[in-house]
């Protein structure tokens, strides 16, 4: 099929979504119906890489948080321990600086 030029724009701008949606679409090797043949002759096909370990491991026994990586000296201090989940929280201005408005 041959197609001019404003033909060929027109049909390829119908697969353009609008701002502010998402295609989520598989296809392909990732096809949920040829995933169990496709994934394991690809992993067939990739050579075998061998993991090399790394060259210092830190002892957790021996670990402490307060003792400096540079000078090894206990100089380290907490200043503030954040939650686990989500952004720190924002500290609310006190009554005595808060403006009023009238």
């Amino acid at each position: 099929m041959s197609l001019t030029g404003l033909e060929f724009i027109r049909r390829f701008s119908l697969h353009i979504l609008p701002k502010g949606f998402v295609r989520i679409r598989h296809y392909g090797i990732l096809s949920s119906t040829s995933k169990p043949v496709s994934i394991p002759a690809i992993c067939n096909q990739l050579p075998i890489i061998e993991v090399k370990q790394a060259k210092e491991v830190r002892n957790q026994d021996t670990y402490n948080p307060l003792c400096c990586p540079d000078c090894k000296t206990e100089t380290m201090r907490v200043i503030e321990i954040i939650p686990t989940r989500g952004p720190p929280q924002i500290k609310q201005p006190s009554e005595k600086y808060v403006l009023h408005v009238s």
